[in-house]
């Protein structure tokens, strides 16, 4: 992994396992192959561990918890969960991979510049792959990975809240969300902010409590 992420982070044109076998010393093609296909290792557990030794260098005051989607061009068909979708990066629909992530941010008391930690990540998955058995198989995407909707439902990322990035004043949103979402923060008495599109309806509360109690026809 630590071979891995230095190739990642280098000014090689094209990152692929053999580039970065010959760049990075230690390492080889098929250990790096192994590494991406089929060595066996808990993300959710490598993301706790990555946090927590983020919180220790600076502990956590009362941030912003931000979640947002980042499309990531791609050109072909082989790349997990590349598919024509809307990228921000393009500014309307392309070729892409689409990535929904938790980032913590917050002001430095010591610094002017804030403190921005990356949470938690998902892959997201579109319909053309969660209806693909082969395609899932042939990139070993788990079977019992059902449809991922990132852009309306970020729930994966809630393992920020576990791991003592807990102390943020607001939650954020994009756009791209479900009512049930709203519902479940409103639910947790959870502050938020987020957009919404045009055709969302709002209600004022006694209203929502009138339309409760009336008799249906």
């Amino acid at each position: 992994m630590e071979h891995y992420i230095t190739g990642l982070l280098t000014d090689l044109p094209h990152k692929t396992a053999d580039t970065i076998a010959a760049a990075v010393a230690g390492t080889s093609t098929e250990r790096l192959q192994h590494l991406l296909t089929d060595a066996a290792w808990d993300a959710l557990a490598l993301d706790e561990a990555r946090v927590k030794q983020l919180l220790t260098i600076h502990p956590p005051t009362a941030g912003v918890l931000i979640f947002d989607d980042t499309g990531l061009p791609k050109k072909g068909t082989h790349s997990v969960g590349v598919a024509p979708q809307y990228s921000g990066r393009l500014g309307n629909i392309g070729n892409c991979q689409v990535v929904v992530s938790a980032e913590y941010l917050a002001d430095d008391p010591s610094s002017s510049m804030p403190l921005h930690w990356p949470v938690s990540s998902q892959l997201f998955l579109p319909e053309s792959w969660t209806q693909d058995a082969g395609r899932r198989r042939q990139v070993h995407v788990p079977t019992d990975l059902s449809q991922q909707t990132s852009r309306r439902s970020p729930s994966r990322c809630w393992i920020g809240r576990e791991h003592g990035v807990c102390r943020w004043r607001w939650l954020t949103l994009a756009t791209q969300i479900i009512r049930t979402c709203l519902s479940g923060l409103d639910a947790r008495q959870i502050p938020y902010v987020c957009g919404v599109e045009s055709s969302f309806g709002v209600r004022l509360p006694q209203e929502v409590e009138a339309a409760a109690q009336s008799v249906p026809p």
